[in-house]
C-alpha cells in the first residue's frame, strides 16, 4: 500500500548515477551489476548548444573553440556553459560571469551568482554588498546593483525588493513601478500579486494601478483567464480579472485550471485522506473529491491521471476510469502512447538519478527511471490509448522513445530496439547498442563491435575492440589497439598519425583526436585544424544530433 504522504513528498537533489549498460559486465539493471559511478560532490551543469563552438579542458581551466580553430574563451575559467539563449556562463575563483558567443564580456565576472539570460536580461547578486541588479545583453546595468532581491522577468517587469525594504517591479529599462508593497508575485497575464500594509493580497496591472482589492489571504498567478486565491477560512476558490469570485473558496487546495478544469483539494490533514476531484470555470464539481492524489491534470485530449492508495488511472472528464490499471506512475499521452512505470525497489540515496544508453558522444539522457519521489525504483512500460501493453515495464529497461521513434529495450541482460508499434525493430541479442546515427546501430557482439542497420542487417561485421557512431559518413573504430577512420562500406578513410589513443565522432567538419593523452581536432582531409593541447574534449554538437525530441530534453 502507497503511504499517502509519499506523491507529495519532493526529495532533495543529493547525487546522480549514471548507468551505462556493458561496459565491463553485461546484466540486467535491477538484477544484477552494471558498470556504475556515483557522482558526489559538485557537478557540473548542463550545458546547451552554442552552434560552431566547443568546451574543451587543459588541466583544471576551460576553454572555448570554434570550429576555424580559434581560441574564442582562453583557459582561464573553472566552469563554462553555454545557455540556451547562446550566451556563455563562465566561473571564475567562485566569480561568475557571461560572455557572448564570440568572447566579448557581457557581464563582467565579479558576481557570485549571474542567472541565465530571460527576456535579454541578466540578474546579477553580488555577495560582498548582499545586492542585487540587472545587465543588459550590451553589458550595461539597466537595475542599479543596490536590491535587496530582485527575480526574473515575467512580461517585461521584475519583482524587486528595495532597499527599504519594500517590494515593487521594476521593467526592462530599469524604471520602477510607483507602488509599495509587502510582497509580490510575477506578472502572468498581465496581472500581478501584490501584499499591501494590511497584510492581504490583490492584484495591480502593468501600469502599477490596483484593479482587484487587497482582500485575499493568498493570490496566485493568473492562468488561462482565472488565478487561485484562498480566504480568511483557510479555503481557496477561483476569481477572473474582474476580481469577480468564479468558484467559491471552498476547497483546501487548488491548481490552475487545464484542459477547462481545474483539480481541487476537499480534505487534507496527517490522519485524513486527501479528497481530490475538479470543478468547471461555474464551480460545479464536475468529478466529486474522491481521488488520492491528482497526478497529472486534464491535457487538451481529454484526459487526466489521478491515483489511489494503490495505482495510477487515465480518467475522461466524466471522472470514469478509462482502463484498468496496475501501474504505480504514468505520464500523459504523446503521439498515441502514454509511458507507465512500475515499483521494483527502492534506491538507498534520496536522489534523482540518471540512466545513460549510448557512449560518451552519443546519449540519451534518462532521468525518469530514478525518483526522489519515496526513494523509488521504477520500470518504465508503453501503453496505446485502450490501455494495451506496447512495450512491458517487464524488461530489464527500456528507454524513452528517440527522434527516430525508437527505444531502446534491454531484456535478460541483452539489448534490442522496438519501434512505436512495440515489434522489435532489432531483436534482443546484442551486449551493447549505440543509438541509431545516419542510419547504422553500433552493436557488440561476443565482445566485438560492428554496424548493422534497421533491418538487423550486418553492414560492418563486429570486428572492433571499440567503436564510435557514425558522423558525417564516417566512423572511429579501434582494433587491437589501434584506431582508424572508416566509411560505410568498412574502408580506411583517413591516415591518421602515430600515437593516437582515442578518436570521436565526426560533427560540423571536425573529429576529436587524442594523440597520447592531448586532444585536438581534425578534419576530413586529415588535418588538424587544433593540434592536440587539451585534456579533454567534446564533439561540435548541434541540434540535429541531438537523439531525444526537444521538448523531452527540458
Amino acid at each position: 500500500m502507497k503511504q499517502w504522504g509519499r506523491r507529495l513528498f519532493v526529495g532533495a537533489l543529493l547525487s546522480t548515477m549514471f548507468l551505462l549498460p556493458g561496459n565491463d559486465a553485461e546484466a540486467g539493471i535491477f538484477g544484477n551489476i552494471i558498470h556504475a559511478m556515483i557522482v558526489a560532490g559538485e557537478e557540473e551543469e548542463k550545458s546547451e548548444i552554442i552552434d560552431g563552438l566547443v568546451i574543451v579542458h587543459t588541466g583544471k581551466k576551460r576553454a572555448v573553440l570554434d570550429t576555424a580553430g580559434n581560441v574564442v574563451v582562453p583557459p582561464i575559467y573553472d566552469k563554462i556553459r553555454f545557455d540556451s539563449a547562446g550566451f556563455i556562463h563562465v566561473t571564475d575563483k567562485k566569480q561568475c560571469g557571461v560572455l557572448r558567443a564570440d568572447g566579448t564580456v557581457a557581464v563582467p565576472v565579479a558576481y557570485e551568482r549571474v542567472g541565465d539570460a530571460k527576456e535579454g536580461r541578466f540578474i546579477v547578486y553580488d555577495k560582498k554588498n548582499d545586492r542585487y541588479g540587472a545587465y543588459d545583453a550590451d553589458g550595461h546595468i539597466v537595475v542599479p546593483i543596490e536590491q535587496r532581491e530582485l527575480y526574473s522577468y515575467c512580461e517585461g517587469l521584475a519583482s524587486v525588493c528595495r532597499s527599504d525594504k519594500t517590494w515593487t517591479f521594476v521593467d526592462l529599462d530599469g524604471r520602477f513601478l510607483p507602488g509599495h508593497y509587502r510582497a509580490t508575485g510575477h506578472f502572468s497575464e498581465g496581472l500581478a500579486a501584490v501584499k499591501d500594509d494590511t497584510n492581504r493580497y490583490g492584484y495591480i496591472n502593468r501600469e502599477g494601478t490596483t484593479v482587484i482589492p487587497c482582500v485575499y489571504a493568498e493570490a496566485r498567478p493568473f492562468s488561462d483567464g482565472t488565478a487561485v486565491v484562498r480566504d480568511d477560512t483557510r479555503r481557496y476558490g477561483y476569481i477572473d480579472k474582474t476580481g469577480a469570485q468564479v468558484v467559491p473558496c471552498a476547497y483546501a487546495d487548488a491548481r490552475d485550471f487545464s484542459g477547462g478544469y481545474a483539480a481541487v483539494l476537499k480534505n487534507h490533514g496527517a490522519i485524513v485522506r486527501p479528497d481530490w476531484g475538479f470543478v468547471d470555470r461555474t464551480g460545479a464539481e464536475v468529478i466529486k473529491p474522491h481521488f488520492y492524489y491528482v497526478d497529472h491534470d486534464f491535457t487538451e485530449d481529454g484526459r487526466a491521471i489521478v491515483s489511489d492508495d494503490r495505482f495510477a488511472y487515465f480518467i475522461d472528464a466524466t471522472g470514469t476510469i478509462l482502463w484498468p490499471s496496475t501501474y504505480d506512475r504514468m505520464e500523459p499521452y504523446k503521439d498515441g502512447l502514454a509511458a507507465v512505470y512500475n515499483r521494483v525497489g527502492t534506491y538507498s540515496f534520496n536522489a534523482i538519478s540518471t540512466m545513460l544508453v549510448g557512449s560518451k558522444w552519443d546519449k540519451i539522457y534518462d532521468d525518469k527511471i530514478y525518483t526522489s519521489i519515496g526513494n523509488d525504483v521504477l520500470k518504465r512500460g508503453y501503453v496505446d490509448a485502450a490501455g494495451k501493453e506496447i512495450i512491458s515495464t517487464k524488461n530489464d529497461y527500456v528507454s524513452p522513445f528517440d527522434k527516430n521513434g525508437l527505444s531502446y529495450v534491454m531484456t535478460k541482460g541483452k539489448w534490442g530496439v522496438m519501434d512505436r508499434t512495440g515489434a522489435y525493430v532489432i531483436e534482443p541479442r546484442y551486449e551493447r547498442i549505440y543509438p541509431l546515427t545516419e542510419g547504422l546501430f553500433a552493436v557488440r557482439l561476443n565482445d566485438r563491435w560492428g554496424f548493422i542497420d534497421r533491418a538487423g542487417a550486418a553492414i560492418i561485421p563486429p570486428a572492433y575492440d571499440q567503436v564510435v557512431s557514425f558522423g558525417e559518413g564516417a566512423a572511429s573504430v579501434c582494433k587491437d589497439g589501434t584506431w582508424h577512420v572508416i566509411d560505410k562500406d568498412g574502408k580506411d578513410i583517413l591516415i591518421l598519425p602515430d600515437g593516437v589513443t582515442d578518436l570521436g565522432p565526426f560533427a560540423a567538419g571536425l573529429m576529436p583526436v587524442r594523440v597520447g593523452k592531448l586532444w585536438g581536432y581534425m578534419d576530413h582531409a586529415g588535418a588538424f585544424v587544433v593540434a592536440p593541447a587539451y585534456d579533454a574534449a567534446d564533439i561540435f554538437r548541434t541540434k540535429e544530433r541531438e537523439l531525444l525530441p526537444a521538448d523531452e530534453d527540458e
